[in-house]
């Protein structure tokens, strides 16, 4: 009877580790979107990404965006995510200009 009961939690832990473990890779992958494409970005949280203040509701949504906003001074566009979700927070105006008038087609907005 003992070895039956020590037999069921070992399924039951192996089980457990590999689902831990398929979450944490899932993640991990996710989270690594804007290194693959060579983008600056703010290292996100689990599993909140950058949007911890907003969604614990501690800073309005505004703030947040404009602290992420200003972390790269330097760069015309960066990547930020949302949860898992990749985003792209564009700051040139020229930038902006093309996406609005002429790629308008291609683009997803975020409101």
């Amino acid at each position: 009877m003992g070895l039956l009961f020590l037999s069921d939690c070992l399924q039951w832990l192996t089980i457990a580790v590999v689902l831990i473990k398929s979450v944490w890779y899932y993640c991990l992958t996710k989270y690594s979107f804007w290194k693959e494409k060579g983008v600056k970005f703010m290292k996100p949280t689990f599993p909140f990404g950058n949007m911890r203040d907003l969604i614990l509701l501690r800073k309005p949504r505004a703030e947040v965006i404009k602290e992420l906003y200003d972390e790269f001074p330097e760069e015309p566009y960066v990547g930020i995510y949302e949860y898992l979700r990749p985003m792209f927070l564009v700051r040139d105006t020229e930038l902006i200009k093309q996406l609005m008038v002429k790629d308008f087609s291609y683009c997803q907005l975020y409101t």
